[in-house]
């Protein structure tokens, strides 16, 4: 029972930089009681990089099997969760992969949260990105065509590439034809983490998160460390 307890919690996402940077913003910002559980040279939580969507699951397997033999009985979190994008175009829509994160999460006993917005970088709040394009005038039409979005579009837009054919064909599609293909912000969330997420305010995170969701994924947090 000791050597459980005195595990960390583990997190498994595909790329600690962006994924783990990301969280520490939204615990920085919304629940900055929790900022301690990355804190120091063993920190609480480890963000474990599976290097794909794809990946998640097996790590999921690798880092809960030993786990699982020393687990206290009873109601006990087993401390792994795994976090990915929905990589959906339409709400409800996850891809595959997001459905095989939650099946091999439920196999083998961890936690498991899909984002409901396409992904990680559909959260950041148009307030901010628009004091990154201010810096970063390449993202200048990107910007203009999500400022033209709702809600909806601007959660399942495609923020890297822009709009793509797949996206306007899809099954309830929230993009009407017409609009301008390929126009994105290019792969921009290691930038803006590193440099610009103090333009990030938590009410903007709040108004963007339209769901609660990221309170959601923070209780969960908190429940395994």
């Amino acid at each position: 029972m000791s050597e459980f307890y005195a595990l960390p919690a583990v997190i498994v996402v595909e790329n600690a930089t962006t994924d783990g940077e990301w969280l520490k913003l939204i615990v920085e910002k919304l629940r900055a009681q929790l900022r301690w559980i990355f804190a120091g040279a063993t920190p609480a939580l480890d963000v474990r990089q599976a290097g794909g969507v794809g990946e998640i699951p097996k790590e999921l397997a690798r880092t809960a099997a030993p786990r699982m033999s020393i687990r206290p009985k009873g109601n006990v979190p087993l401390g792994v969760i795994a976090l990915c994008d929905s990589d959906a175009r339409v709400p409800g829509a996850w891809s595959d992969s997001a459905r095989a994160v939650v099946s091999t999460a439920s196999d083998v006993g961890a936690s498991a949260h899909v984002l409901a917005k396409r992904t990680i970088e559909n959260y950041v709040p148009i307030e901010a990105l628009q004091a990154y394009s201010r810096t970063r005038t390449h993202t200048a039409a990107a910007l203009l065509l999500l400022e033209g979005l709702s809600d909806v579009q601007h959660d399942h837009f495609p923020m890297k590439d822009g709009l793509a054919p797949a996206d306007l064909e899809a099954s309830g599609s929230v993009f009407s034809c017409g609009g301008p293909m390929g126009v994105g912000f290019g792969d921009f969330m290691s930038d803006f983490l590193s440099r610009f997420r103090h333009h990030t305010a938590p009410r903007d995170l709040r108004r963007r998160d339209t769901a609660n969701e990221l309170e959601e994924l923070l209780t969960l947090i908190e429940e395994c460390v």
